[in-house]
């Protein structure tokens, strides 16, 4: 065997593969196994379920109750389950599904031609996952000429021309059955995750129901209820199974100061040594997720005094001050830390993290100054009215809220621990 026969069939056989397959993938046109099926039927007279396809291979999604009266087109073409469809328009951007099990009898246009699977040669649940993998990608944008957008047409004869590896059909339906497993995985990981932030929003609306409304006219929050007994339908008891007190209406400004940053040169900055100098792109840094504990620039003392700048020296809430609104917390004292002018702080006199989901709630980004980029005014902050309880209410309505918060982390680093294994074995598993 020639030393370039070798490497072809190295090509052929995948890095990672279940032990009871052995020699080389073979070579196939997409022809050898695609059946153009065009189920012809006249345009309903009543609404109908229409069918579309997502672009980067995110599969099939419905318009039930189409209007037909909105379509010129005589005839369409009903889908079965199973089959590929190919909306030819953006097929070179990834328009390409496989139709559900509740997509059965949806209607296309003749722009979304339908093909069924040979199940002799391919299975539709192995090239589930062939068809989004970026070499696809890549061949259906050649067989798409013309310019860009809807002027990129897919040409069907040469998209039934393409070339892919196909193994025995014993080998694909065991890696189709090993990624459906993990795709299952990753839905029901995702499902949970949703189900909890749905859970943490309703019982922060009801937390914080008298300050979810929209603004006044006069940019504060209406009061809904009668008094400030009514500011919470939902409270918590202390130790005795005694109600707290009722929660205080108050504004921003009296229950804590708002501070912009300051801005230094770039000649100023630098070294890992001094006091922390936070910038916007810091709060994207490794481990700056949700406290900030490591900034790109620090600055001296002895540039601080000599500029008079104010350095914050207690736990605080960051956020951007142009754009839109980041939060971020800061809770270790063992330094003091300064932030650049394109920043705010906000250093309340009660417990900081109550106050950072007073903030979730109040969404601050509704009192930004209109301009090219929304910006935010201390003053403007300042007179924002909020529901304040007890500290010990505050403590505990922050526990149990931050105990969430790590469920739905904990969950989500599972999702992305799950993708990323799924991401390597789509790199490992195919040719």
């Amino acid at each position: 065997m020639s030393d370039l026969d070798q490497k072809s069939k190295i090509r052929r056989v995948p890095a990672l593969r279940f032990p009871e397959f052995s020699g080389s993938w073979e070579e196939a046109r997409l022809g050898d196994f695609l059946v153009p099926t065009l189920r012809e039927v006249p345009k309903p007279n009543v609404p109908y379920l229409a069918l579309g396809i997502r672009s980067h291979f995110k599969g099939t999604f419905q318009k039930p109750d189409s209007d037909p009266d909105k379509i010129a087109m005589d005839t369409l073409y009903s889908v079965a389950e199973g089959d590929l469809i190919v909306n030819i328009t953006f097929a070179w951007e990834g328009a390409v599904a496989i139709a559900k099990k509740e997509d059965e009898g949806g209607l296309v246009s003749h722009r979304f031609p339908t093909y069924t699977f040979d199940d002799t040669v391919a299975i539709r649940d192995f090239f589930r996952f062939v068809f989004p993998r970026e070499r696809m990608k890549y061949d259906l944008t050649n067989v798409s000429p013309g310019g860009a957008g809807r002027n990129r047409v897919l040409n069907k004869k040469d998209f039934l021309k393409l070339k892919t590896f196909v193994p025995s059909i014993p080998e694909q339906q065991k890696i189709a059955g090993a990624l459906g497993a993990v795709d299952e995985k990753i839905e029901g990981l995702s499902k949970k995750k949703v189900s909890l932030e749905r859970y943490k929003k309703g019982v922060m609306q009801k937390l914080f129901s008298s300050f979810s409304s929209p603004p006044a006219r006069g940019g504060v929050p209406s009061l809904r209820g009668e008094g400030v007994g009514a500011l919470s339908c939902l409270r918590f008891r202390d130790e005795n199974g005694n109600s707290y007190p009722d929660w205080e209406e108050k504004k921003l400004g009296e229950i804590g100061v708002f501070l912009s940053g300051q801005g230094f040169s770039d000649a100023e900055q630098g070294g890992r040594d001094g006091i922390p100098f936070y910038k916007v792109s810091d709060m994207n840094l490794p481990g700056n997720e949700v406290t900030l504990n490591s900034a790109n620039n620090y600055v001296t003392q002895e540039q601080i005094q000599r500029k008079k700048f104010k350095v914050i020296k207690k736990p605080s809430i960051i956020f951007a001050k142009v754009g839109a609104a980041i939060f971020l917390e800061r809770k270790r004292l063992a330094v003091n830390f300064i932030i650049d002018n394109n920043m705010m702080s906000f250093t309340p006199n009660q417990d900081l993290t109550f106050m950072k989901y007073i903030f979730d709630i109040t969404r601050i980004s509704r009192y930004a100054q209109v301009g090219a980029l929304p910006s935010y005014n201390a003053s403007d902050l300042a007179i924002i009215k909020v529901g304040i309880p007890q500290i010990k209410e505050q403590q505990k309505i922050a526990d149990f809220l931050t105990s969430l918060d790590e469920k739905i982390s904990a969950i989500g680093n599972e999702l992305c621990r799950a993708k990323a294994f799924k991401k390597g074995l789509l790199q490992q598993m195919f040719v």
